[in-house]
C-alpha cells in the first residue's frame, strides 16, 4: 500500500518517498513500509497506509487520522531507498531484492536467513558477521 501512495503522491505532484524497517510493538514484531509524502507547510510527514487502512476498517477514524501524517513509536528504520544497494556492499545472492524491509545479514559470504542465523549456528567458526541496510 506504501508503494500505491507514493505513486499516487507523485502523480498528483506531491513528493513522495518510501521508509521500511521494524514494527516492534510489546505484542508484536515484524518487517514494514510506510510513506513519507513533503508538503512546503510541514515538511516531510509519514503515512502508514495500511495502518490507516486497517484502523478504518475497525471504525477508529481518529487512528486512521493518526497514520495520515504521523507513526506510532514502534518503528525502527532500516532503509529509505526502494531496490538499492547495500551499504557495506552485500557479498552474497541477496534474499529479498525487492523491497528489503528488514535489511540482510551474511557470514562468511553467504547470505543470513532464519535458522542460518541462529547465535547457535556455528557462531565460533564465522570470521565476519554483516548486516546491511541500504539507509
Amino acid at each position: 500500500m506504501a508503494l500505491t501512495f507514493i505513486t499516487m503522491c507523485r502523480i498528483a505532484g506531491v513528493p513522495a518517498r518510501w521508509q521500511s524497517g521494524l514494527y516492534v510493538a510489546p505484542d508484536s514484531v515484524g518487517s514494514h513500509d510506510w510513506a513519507e509524502f513533503y508538503t512546503p507547510q510541514t515538511g516531510w510527514l509519514n503515512a502508514d497506509v495500511s495502518f490507516g487502512s486497517s484502523a478504518r476498517r475497525m471504525g477508529e477514524e481518529w487512528r486512521r487520522r493518526h497514520y495520515f501524517g504521523n507513526l506510532d513509536p514502534w518503528r525502527m528504520v532500516a532503509n529509505n531507498r526502494f531496490q538499492a544497494e547495500f551499504e557495506p556492499s552485500f557479498d552474497g545472492m541477496r534474499e529479498d531484492p525487492y523491497d528489503n524491509q528488514m535489511g540482510e545479514a551474511s557470514v562468511d559470504g553467504r547470505g543470513c536467513v532464519g535458522a542460518r542465523c541462529s547465535a547457535r549456528s556455528n557462531s565460533s567458526k564465522c570470521s565476519k558477521f554483516h548486516f546491511r541496510t541500504n539507509r
